[in-house]
């Protein structure tokens, strides 16, 4: 629940809100069209700037120009994708959590301000030592999307929470796609340092986007007063008491080694079977618009169906296009165009449907529940990028193919360790059955609601009106 609270019309005390992002406690904000393309927005954006970040650092060619601008060996430079994974691990363990403790609107923008501030002396320094600290800095900022997300499944409810989670996901995919594309142009036609001038202009439009649309929202009420402290002891129980939240985190996790490792498997494929160049595989990855292109027809189907069951088909749809990848991806372009459909479509079915059961375990520590899910996530793509480095290296394309496919397969066994209608507490059983395929529909509360409403307003008038005659009397 949240803190009913006046109206603010200063960010930090000195910062002027527009009257269009003012909370009124008697008219809350309304997640509607203007707000979820605010949303989508500043996490494309984000992502653009995150992935090609990362993408532009480990290319080979890049690499080659950071040594020779710092004067130092590649395994210095190397360091420097290490220290943006550590420092978006660290945000999203200490930072992402705040959510559930201060005003969201407050925190997006210090992250962004900083994130910003961050970047530019990336983009200026010689010394080696500052380049490393200063990724490190901006991976534990750059954890913008990770705070909207529980603030839109705050604002929604039940069909439009998946359709809007769903678009924020895609969002999310669009962000990583244009970010190795973008990534791609730049190793090729241009310095390095280019990325960085980019990347300020994305954080300062950012945080204008923020600024001007994202509503201010009360920070959460709990029914104990929690500290930072607290906050993330809360965390640490969540992983012991939780059985929904182990599964799907473990789910996300390997789905996104799968996910992690095909990438670099496909990356390497391309440019070791087919012989494409660095831009080339980096507009390769345009093919994933088409997924994307679908996700307002996915969101309001994920609004109809059991999460579980989309979970289920998410898992089997995957397997088999990945399939298909072990079996010919090496032999013609077809086969990898197909695959890469079929994963990005199926990408953000599986991470909608691991929120909506996340999110449904405690509405009140949402930000801490996606903590640990997206950290799930980012764990698994580590783990993937060094497995998938290590199979090809070793083994070649179709065993490093077949890994995904046996990710998928753990996966599916994963799921199937506990039923639709399994009980919260239970860690593992089919209590219940298999349940129904598809959920109630929400006009169905709402007419119940109505009908209810409807009768208590009824017996309020026959109680004003026994209690009028008694006075008459």
């Amino acid at each position: 629940m949240d803190v009913p609270t006046q109206s603010r019309t200063l960010d930090f005390g000195f910062l002027p809100q527009s009257k269009r992002v003012r909370y009124d406690p008697e008219n809350p904000p309304v997640f509607g069209l203007g707000m979820q393309l605010t949303f989508s927005a500043a996490t494309t954006l984000g992502n653009v700037f995150a992935r090609g970040l990362l993408s532009l650092l480990v290319l080979n060619t890049c690499i080659v120009q950071l040594s020779k601008s710092f004067d130092t060996d590649y395994s210095n430079v190397a360091l420097v994708p290490t220290m943006v994974s550590a420092g978006y691990g660290t945000g999203i363990l200490l930072i992402t959590p705040l959510g559930d403790l201060v005003r969201r609107r407050q925190l997006v923008l210090i992250l962004t301000l900083v994130c910003t501030c961050c970047t530019i002396p990336l983009s200026i320094t010689h010394n080696i030592a500052v380049f490393q600290a200063f990724h490190f800095l901006v991976g534990v900022s750059c954890v913008i999307p990770q705070i909207l997300i529980p603030l839109a499944a705050d604002l929604t409810t039940g069909a439009q929470q998946a359709l809007t989670l769903t678009l924020l996901y895609a969002a999310i995919s669009c962000g990583n796609l244009l970010g190795r594309v973008i990534a791609g142009i730049i190793a090729e036609f241009t310095h390095w340092r280019v990325v960085y001038y980019v990347a300020i202009g994305i954080q300062a439009s950012i945080f204008l986007t923020l600024y001007f649309f994202v509503p201010e929202y009360p920070a959460k009420r709990h029914e104990k007063s929690l500290g930072y402290l607290q906050i993330l002891w809360s965390i640490a129980r969540f992983v012991v008491t939780e059985p929904v939240l182990v599964q799907c985190c473990l789910i996300c996790f390997i789905s996104s080694a799968a996910s992690s490792n095909f990438i670099l498997t496909l990356t390497f494929l391309l440019g070791d079977i087919f012989h494409w160049s660095t831009l080339a595989i980096g507009l390769f990855g345009l093919i994933g618009v088409i997924s994307i292109m679908a996700s307002p027809l996915v969101g309001k189907a994920m609004g109809k169906i059991v999460p579980w069951y989309a979970t289920l088909l998410s898992t089997l749809g995957t397997a088999v296009f990945q399939a298909i990848q072990c079996g010919a991806g090496g032999l013609n372009i077809a086969p990898v165009v197909l695959t890469m459909i079929g994963v990005d479509f199926f990408r953000p079915i599986l991470l909608v449907s691991l929120s909506s059961r996340i999110f449904k375990i405690d509405p009140a520590a949402r930000s801490r529940l996606n903590a640990l899910f997206i950290l799930s996530l980012f764990c698994g793509s580590v783990a993937g990028s060094y497995g998938g480095t290590v199979t090809y290296v070793k083994h070649g394309w179709r065993v490093g193919a077949a890994l995904s496919l046996a990710f998928a397969a753990l996966q599916l066994c994963t799921l199937l360790l506990r039923g639709p209608e399994c009980q919260p507490k239970t860690w593992i059983g089919w209590q219940g059955g298999a349940g129904a395929f598809l959920q109630k529909h929400d006009t169905e509360n709402t007419t119940r609601d109505d009908s209810d409403s409807q009768q208590e307003g009824s017996v309020k008038r026959d109680g004003l009106a026994a209690s009028e005659k008694c006075r008459s009397v």
